[in-house]
């Protein structure tokens, strides 16, 4: 037994031995080492350009901020290479593609490869590879995360080493975030030189805390994208929420219609797809109504589902139908499809809202068409009339998308009434990018008429992540109940999540209330919610000054904060406020400011804030005290902070992402002292979201 181990060792050594020595005969002059690692040249200097003006010797930059903001690349040394800079005016910096290489090397040392990288994400076409230069075989693969900031990839390459290697940057994407950029490639990593350790350990924490941004009790796609809820509609017992969804990837896509159910507004039951794409294009937003009287002749004198959409053929947008006789578990089709075509005048034609009016007895169709609403009439959902149009006025910055128009009464009295349009603005919101606006007045089943000025803007929400939102028709009681997409298109796809990508709203009920200021709109947390509520925390009546530890260790990242502070002539703080999802050096605060009567919320120290140069801005709204009383009332969940102020009169909706693995919960105070009248603090248990299951 000795004997055939140590032969066995004998053989072992000298095969390694022979292994070493074909290594050094044949591979002697390839280094171990890549020219120009870290573009200290200033140029592409060893870099071969094996197609296209992606990259020139131009986009190697000493630039250390981007977008003329306070923004760090955080590269190392003076130079890197920025994909969307250069010199070539007549080319859009996101439309070029190209690809480089780097010099061969022998892959040697711990077989660690390390470097930066930065700018879109899409692994397709934007990448830095691995490539093993005998059979041009890609060993390995890294994209950017959609920020011009840069992170460190590390790869284990070690079952590599001895092999012949050389690093290829791929740039063959166009449009928004169509570049990427790399710095500080180290490719001989020797033992104690390791980014392993730290930068490893950062790479696992990250992807646990992307994991854990999935929320609790707001609604997401079980998997990959989600935008605009669509076909909203209460029948038989269930709220049905259909949205705008790509199965396929977790960015925007070919669309269609993602289905989920739901007996309470609370806990869901996801779907199978429910409309898919067809030769008449992808399948955009729309609405879902209840054919009582069974007016389209598609149920046979019964009652079905009729949902009206938005057909997108490369921007050719048509209105098509489609129905259920089964309670909205499966959907055909109408075959005479599309129903509405899309007139000359326009460029974009969408969206349609759909509802029954009774005074013509017939249904009203309103439709997005640039910064308009169009109005068509159907006394068969399949033959539509145009009625007339509005437009021209609110806010004019962006597209228009998402109407729904309304009737409410006013604080509750039935026997006075108005109309309420609410409208999706894809830029020029209150806090930068989408938003939604709306405007009250009067509707004749043809046309609305606003009777504010034409200047004047009502702001649906003022955070930046409320969009595209849609009421649930046939609601019982005549209740209006909705939800909007908590996100917002200026970084919608470059959220730092993985399988899923975008989330609803809380469900919310609206009313219409008489303000000093005029008729408003008032938002608030659907009254369904409180199932979730665990046993709360209470105080009363506190003087909280500065330092005071009122709530030390109150913690939680899915709680429900329901606090009133006294503010009057005697108030002598400045300012005051919550924080939550607090940690060492983090906090999304909601504060209000006594001088200003604003109420604000800041998530410049929220966590991961640089989705885009606007995501850290500080919110903020006109809202005065009601009785010398400020209420504020928070919902948070684990990637989002909804504010409702003074009984959701002036309501914030944002996303956050901690990177501090804290939850902890503080009040504050800057210039004096603050009555706390009350504070009720309420831990939430998580919402059921049960995935689907084909067959019974």
């Amino acid at each position: 037994m000795k004997k055939i181990i140590g032969i066995s060792s004998m053989l072992t050594v000298l095969v390694t031995i022979s292994v070493f020595y074909y290594f050094g005969d044949t591979r002697q002059n390839i280094p171990y080492d890549i020219e120009n690692p870290d573009f200290e040249t200033g140029d592409l200097s060893g870099w071969e350009i094996v197609e296209g003006n992606a990259f020139q010797d131009e986009n190697v930059t000493d630039q250390n901020t981007y977008w003329d903001e306070d923004i760090l690349f955080e590269h190392e040394g003076n130079y890197h290479v920025w994909g969307f800079s250069g010199e070539d005016e007549e080319t859009n910096p996101d439309d070029r593609t190209g690809i480089m290489k780097s010099s061969h090397f022998l892959l040697s040392g711990t077989g660690e490869i390390n470097f930066l990288i930065s700018g879109g994400e899409d692994e397709r076409h934007l990448y830095v590879a691995l490539v093993q230069a005998e059979d041009e075989k890609v060993l390995m693969k890294a994209t950017g995360h959609q920020s011009e900031t840069y992170r460190r990839v590390v790869w284990d390459a070690s079952d590599y080493i001895g092999e012949e290697v050389y690093i290829k940057v791929v740039d063959q994407a166009t449009g928004d975030f169509g570049h990427i950029n790399v710095d500080d490639f180290r490719v001989h990593v020797k033992e104690g030189e390791s980014k392993k350790t730290a930068d490893m350990e950062l790479d696992k924490k990250e992807e646990l805390e992307r994991g854990s941004f999935r929320p609790q009790y707001h609604f997401t796609a079980d998997e990959n994208w989600l935008n605009d809820p669509n076909g909203m509609v209460y029948y038989e017992g269930e709220y049905h929420l259909f949205y705008q969804h790509n199965p396929e990837d977790n960015v925007w896509g070919p669309m269609h219609w993602g289905h989920a159910i739901s007996e309470d507004l609370v806990h869901w039951k996801h779907q199978d797809i429910a409309l898919y794409p067809d030769e008449n294009g992808t399948i955009f937003s729309g609405s879902a109504v209840v054919d009582e009287h069974d007016t389209s002749g598609l149920f046979n004198g019964e009652t079905g589902l009729v949902a009206i959409f938005t057909y997108d053929d490369e921007g050719y947008q048509t209105q098509g139908i489609a129905y259920s006789q089964d309670n909205g578990r499966t959907w055909e089709k109408y075959e005479g499809n599309p129903v509405l075509d899309m007139p000359e005048e326009v460029d974009d034609f969408r969206d349609p809202n759909v509802f029954w009016y009774e005074d013509h007895e017939t249904w009203v169709m309103a439709l997005a068409a640039g910064q308009h609403v169009y109005f068509y009439q159907s006394h068969n959902l399949i033959d539509w009339v145009f009625t007339g149009e509005f437009g021209g006025e609110g806010a004019l910055d962006g597209v228009w998308e998402c109407p729904e128009l309304f009737e409410m009464s006013v604080d509750g009295n039935v026997d006075e009434t108005k109309w309420v349009l609410q409208v999706s603005v894809i830029d020029g919101g209150p806090a930068g990018g989408s938003g939604m606006q709306y405007f009250i007045g009067d509707f004749n089943g043809e046309t609305f008429v606003n009777e504010n000025a034409e200047d004047h803007v009502l702001w649906t929400d003022y955070g930046a992540d409320y969009y595209a939102a849609v009421s649930w028709s046939d609601v019982p009681d005549g209740r209006q109940v909705w939800l909007g997409w908590m996100n917002n298109w200026q970084y919608a796809e470059a959220t730092p999540t993985d399988t899923w990508r975008g989330a609803m709203s809380i469900p919310r009920d609206l009313s219409l209330t008489r303000t000093e200021d005029g008729l408003r709109v008032v938002q608030e947390p659907a009254k369904e919610l409180k199932a979730l509520q665990g046993e709360g925390q209470h105080w009363s009546n506190e003087i909280v000054s500065e330092g005071t530890d009122l709530l030390q260790n109150v913690q939680g990242d899915t709680v429900e904060i329901i606090a009133e502070f006294e503010v009057n002539d005697q108030t002598t703080a400045t300012e005051f406020g919550l924080e939550v999802h607090k940690g060492e050096h983090e906090q999304t605060t909601v504060g209000y400011d006594v001088h200003h009567a604003h109420l604000f919320v800041d998530r410049s120290e929220s966590g991961e804030t640089n989705l885009h140069h606007l995501f850290g801005d500080r919110q903020h709204a006109p809202m005065s005290p009601m009785n010398e009383t400020v209420k504020i009332h928070i919902f948070v969940d684990r990637s989002s902070v909804e504010v409702f102020g003074n009984n959701g009169t002036t309501v914030f909706t944002n996303q956050v992402f901690p990177t501090e693995n804290h939850s902890d919960i503080d009040i504050y105070v800057q210039g004096g002292d603050i009555t706390l009248r009350s504070l009720h603090i309420y831990p939430l248990d998580a919402a059921s979201f049960t995935s689907y299951t084909e067959g019974p």
